[in-house]
């Protein structure tokens, strides 16, 4: 399996994932910013040109959570569970989507993207933002203050996709901290060294 990346929260997903469960990947390190970094081979894979995609023979897949299910379904990983509890990754899977990671990947552009290219947050995107994430943030706190982990009280790739957003994006500034049950999860994901460091070393 190739997997061609970035240093993104989406880029996290599917290296954490991988390096977690110590998955037989090939790294492609992949800079879409800069197009000159962008080789043919990765042009000709996704329609979408953007990473992380993942080619395992004539398979090809893009978007980090199905990337990351499919490394974990490939390896028999207990992270990509396929009895009950399937539902339940989906589930959680589209609620991220629709609302949670959705807000915190527009503060991430607005304070980390926009200053690289010189411009500044807009203050209504952030505020809305700020509310959307905080709403949504109150449904996961209050699911994490009977469990450690997500689904069925197991760790799996839900957790590690939520979380993708927020461990080491400190500069997106988005207001997670008055969670306490959300705090004491990210700090259980953070004792994971796949979580602390998740990219693979480069030649």
């Amino acid at each position: 399996m190739k997997l061609y990346y970035f240093e993104t929260p989406n880029g996290r997903l599917p290296c954490s994932v991988a390096k977690h469960i110590n998955a037989p990947i090939e790294y492609v390190h992949t800079n879409i910013v800069k197009s000159q970094a962008v080789s043919e081979e990765f042009k000709k894979l996704t329609p979408v040109a953007k990473v992380p995609v993942l080619a395992d023979g004539e398979r090809v897949i893009w978007e980090s959570k199905a990337i990351a299910a499919y490394i974990a379904e490939k390896c028999e990983s207990d992270l990509f569970p396929k009895d009950e509890r399937l539902n339940d990754i989906i589930r959680w899977f589209v609620w991220d989507s629709e609302h949670f990671s959705n807000y915190a990947a527009v503060l991430y552009y607005e304070h980390i993207i926009r200053p690289v290219f010189g411009k500044s947050a807009r203050d209504f995107l952030v505020e809305h933002s700020n509310k959307q994430f905080m709403h949504n943030a109150q449904v996961l706190d209050q699911v994490l203050s009977t469990q450690q982990w997500i689904v069925a009280d197991q760790l799996s790739i839900v957790d590690f996709a939520l979380s993708r957003g927020l461990i080491g994006t400190e500069l997106a500034q988005i207001p997670y901290h008055g969670f306490k049950n959300i705090v004491r999860w990210l700090n259980d994901l953070n004792q994971l060294p796949a979580v602390q460091n998740p990219w693979p070393s480069k030649a």
